[in-house]
């Protein structure tokens, strides 16, 4: 059965921007928590928030105290504890997401837009011209907002230049158009280095999340 109490996915801890301006002057306390821990992973984002978000945001949110609830587990651990958290009215009120997640979550009924909860003001605030259009449209679903996005990354081919070159290649020249031109790359270094592994590529459960967003769906974007 679906809460009553169904939150709103802040896409990252970023959010606490948006927040300010939906805080009531009355004393409450803001939960958030994503997956990062002090000294171990994402520990730049936990020294953020902690450091400046935070301290800034409380500071102009008289009577408001932030807790940061600190999650090391792995994405897959996190997913499922957000899932039981909302499906009972539980769990954070701003929380860490990947935004491919998102449409799993809304038609799940456990995630609402973010102007049915703060008004009109969501889509007035000013920080959304500090996001680019491609960036806002991650943490949208059928034309809707569930969150503000933290930022984003790319893929990028990885090689070595001495390895390269010990296998006959150009490497200050190499630049791959195609796969074709990748895995002749692949082979001629296989061939300089029988017990070498020329191309990695993300599979299998071990590797969870990345198998399919950073291995499976790059193969998929590649070949077209």
């Amino acid at each position: 059965m679906i809460s009553q109490r169904i939150r709103t996915t802040l896409l990252a801890v970023l959010a606490a921007g948006l927040l300010a301006m939906t805080s009531s002057a009355l004393a409450q306390t803001i939960s958030i928590t994503a997956r990062m821990v002090a000294g171990g992973v994402n520990d730049l984002q936990v020294q953020w928030l902690q450091d400046f978000v935070i301290p800034e945001f409380e500071a102009r949110n008289p009577g408001v105290t932030v807790n940061l609830i600190e999650f090391g587990g792995s994405d897959e651990g996190l997913k499922e504890q957000y899932a039981l958290d909302l499906s009972v009215g539980a769990g954070a009120d701003v929380l860490g997401f990947d935004g491919f997640w998102i449409p799993e979550f809304v038609e799940g009924g456990m995630l609402m837009p973010l102007d049915q909860v703060g008004g009109a003001v969501v889509d007035e605030w000013e920080g959304w011209d500090a996001i680019p259009i491609g960036l806002q449209e991650l943490t949208m679903f059928e034309g809707e907002r569930y969150g503000i996005a933290l930022g984003t990354d790319y893929r990028m081919i990885h090689v070595r230049s001495d390895l390269l070159e010990a296998a006959g290649l150009d490497a200050s020249g190499w630049q791959p158009s195609s796969w074709d031109e990748l895995l002749d790359a692949a082979r001629a270094l296989k061939e300089a280095n029988p017990n070498s592994y020329p191309l990695q590529i993300n599979a299998g459960t071990a590797m969870g999340e990345a198998t399919t967003m950073q291995g499976y769906f790059m193969l998929l974007l590649g070949t077209g």
